[in-house]
């Protein structure tokens, strides 16, 4: 029939356009979620971040760059982060509306602070609130550009002034409203699908002709009913 060849030869177009010619770019400007994600979020919200109060000044020759008294911070430059975002953005830029949180980078850069023996969390999941206070630290209070050791002890380890997420904030009046609001939706639509009509009828006029008149004087009218099982299980 005309109609499924039709139907077969849009979606096979539009789906290879968005999908194959198109990706990422759907995500960034058709897609509502980011606009929606983005509305949403405040300075106590978890995002993928990368944390350059600790891996700036980056370079791929930190021995050489410690060696001439230079500070050097725990970003080696390697571009794993770049390489498997599907988005195509370098999370270091900092925040961008085309992240879509998969968390990829942060796996990526995990795997090779684990190959250089240090910390993991370059890139991790972190508050705006978290990252502006840790970068106070690194900064000596906005005195000075990014120094990541001044984000450490003599011993190497990370200062007690840095601060890190704690669960507790995830308890908050906006957390709260939010999932309120969306377990409110959900119910409505739990509640429509369990209250719904077992049975759907239509009862519908014949076009034509509109009645017909009898031998007898009496009138016959035509119509056409139309029965729909709503659940699965024969009647």
């Amino acid at each position: 029939a005309p109609v499924a060849y039709i139907t077969i030869g849009v979606l096979t177009a539009t789906t290879y356009t968005f999908g194959g010619l198109m990706r990422e770019q759907v995500c960034t400007y058709m897609c509502p979620w980011p606009r929606i994600q983005a509305a949403m979020l405040d300075e106590n919200s978890l995002t993928v971040t990368y944390n350059d109060w600790r891996g700036e000044p980056r370079s791929r020759h930190a021995k050489k760059v410690q060696a001439a008294g230079q500070p050097v911070g725990d970003c080696v430059d390697c571009n794993a982060c770049v390489a498997v975002c599907p988005m195509g953005i370098d999370i270091r830029d900092g925040q961008q509306l085309e992240c879509i949180t998969c968390a990829l980078c942060i796996d990526a850069c995990d795997s090779v602070m684990d190959k250089l023996g240090k910390e993991r969390g370059l890139i991790s999941y972190a508050t705006l609130s978290d990252y502006n206070a840790n970068m106070a630290v690194a900064t000596a209070g906005g005195s000075c550009s990014a120094n990541p050791s001044l984000v450490r002890t003599d011993g190497g380890a990370f200062s007690e002034k840095l601060a890190h997420f704690h669960i507790r904030k995830i308890f908050r009046p906006r957390t709260f409203i939010y999932m309120g609001a969306w377990s409110a939706v959900g119910i409505a639509l739990l509640y429509s699908l369990l209250t719904r009509d077992r049975l759907e009828v239509n009862v519908l006029h014949d076009r034509n002709p509109q009645f017909v008149t009898l031998s007898d004087g009496s009138i016959r009218n035509g119509y056409t009913v139309k029965l729909l099982n709503m659940i699965p299980e024969p009647r």
